[in-house]
């Protein structure tokens, strides 16, 4: 369970068969990942899967894509989905820059060295988030950890319409 901000708690449920995220608020379930997730695949050549994290309310909302550390689309980048959308009431998306959903240093290397690599897939998954129903497209930011950092700051060197950026102990080298 986190404690959020607002008072409101995020319980998150693990099974054999995945885990599922709820809302509590007063002691009463206010949402659950089944009411606010919508997951979208990202084509690229392999098979990339981000997760777009919706609020209630009208849409569409402004978003902010989360570019992972270079351990991959783990839990961490996905708590601090969830997190921004109870706090800031924005839709968020967790993006996936291995495919597939892997882990691994070893595929963080060849983005690093490779950097147009790398901002072909930071341009596709913004031109892709920009284009999701419940996205306001011209309100898209990008925020990024460590070896995201770098992924944030070359979408915006790409030019892409991207509103702001921000990387947090970034990689630069």
């Amino acid at each position: 369970a986190t404690a959020l901000p607002s008072g409101r708690v995020y319980i998150t449920l693990s099974t054999t068969n995945g885990s599922d995220n709820f809302v509590v608020e007063k002691n009463h379930l206010i949402a659950s990942n089944r009411d606010m997730i919508k997951q979208i695949e990202v084509p690229y050549g392999a098979n990339f899967k981000g997760t777009l994290y919706l609020p209630e309310g009208e849409e569409p909302h402004p978003c902010i894509i989360l570019f992972h550390t270079w351990l991959g689309k783990d839990s961490f980048i996905k708590k601090k989905a969830e997190e921004l959308v109870e706090t800031l009431g924005i839709a968020t998306f967790a993006a996936d820059l291995y495919g597939d959903g892997k882990e691994a240093r070893s595929l963080m290397m060849p983005l690093f060295l490779d950097r147009e690599e790398l901002r072909k897939r930071v341009v596709l998954t913004f031109d892709t988030v920009s284009k999701q129903q419940g996205v306001k497209s011209k309100r898209v930011g990008a925020v990024g950890f460590c070896f995201g950092g770098l992924a944030a700051i070359e979408l915006f060197r790409s030019g892409s319409a991207v509103v702001g950026v921000a990387a947090f102990h970034t990689l630069l080298g």
